[in-house]
């Protein structure tokens, strides 16, 4: 999927700045790895994004919100005679923050975040020709939250050091249950480092995610090239965690 969004941003007042951005998505396959499903075609949606920020004294706040657009698809399934279609229902986004520079060198931050996931709840093909649906992939999910704090300490005028810790709701419900998606995730601790080198900047990040310990079990059995969510082919104890490294590299010209 590829997404395109040309905006606008306007500051009334120097400490007020807001912004309105429209998306573009465009889509070119749909794939079902649990079924052996795809379908091959192109399609796209619109939404739009808003968003505001601004700051007085040592306090700074911002708020984003992202629609969630509706992806139409149009293809061919494999193995199917005729054209098929799909409907992508992404999920929508808020989000809010503020900011305290408690002294020149040390900031903090905290931001909740609501996503619609309650919008995803399934994903169905459909044969024209035959004028049915082929499959369908349960998601079963509902809208989750997430909740952010951050602190950046500025060691000199080209070292800052970021640290921060994610709290993260799970979107998914038992009766859709997947061991496929990353909904078991409870917890997120990273680390920053940037350096300015004239024109050039260096970042370096760790991540380490941790996974909630989840037992399923369910009385639902599955069925061979069916949708495997919420029945017994993924019934089991599940846990673990993450570790992640990044590395950035921007150059000023």
């Amino acid at each position: 999927m590829v997404a395109a969004s040309p905006g606008l941003a306007w500051r009334p007042t120097p400490d007020f700045a807001l912004a309105l951005a429209l998306n573009h998505y465009l889509s070119r396959r749909v794939a079902y790895d649990s079924v052996g499903v795809a379908i091959g075609g192109r399609g796209q949606g619109n939404g739009f994004t808003l968003a505001a920020i601004g700051h007085h004294g040592d306090f700074g706040f911002g708020a984003v919100y992202r629609s969630g657009p509706d992806i139409r698809m149009h293809g061919e399934v494999e193995g199917l005679p005729g054209p098929a279609r799909a409907e992508l229902r992404l999920p929508w986004a808020a989000q809010a923050g503020v900011s305290w520079q408690l002294r020149r060198d040390v900031t903090v931050e905290f931001d909740f975040e609501r996503v619609g996931w309650g919008r995803f709840d399934e994903v169905a093909i459909y044969s024209t020709e035959l004028d049915r649906m082929v499959t369908r992939n349960a998601i079963a999910a509902h809208d989750a939250d997430a909740w952010r704090l951050s602190l950046k300490w500025k060691l000199d005028e080209a070292t800052r050091l970021r640290a921060g810790i994610a709290w993260l709701d799970n979107p998914q419900r038992m009766e859709g249950f997947s061991a496929r998606t990353p909904g078991l995730v409870g917890r997120v601790a990273g680390f920053g480092l940037s350096r300015d080198f004239g024109d050039w900047t260096l970042d370096l990040a760790y991540q380490y995610r941790h996974m909630r310990r989840v037992r399923f079990d369910s009385e639902l059995p599955y069925v061979p090239g069916g949708d495997p969510n919420g029945t017994q082919a993924f019934a089991g104890d599940y846990s673990g965690s993450n570790h992640l490294l990044g590395l950035g590299v921007q150059h000023r010209f």
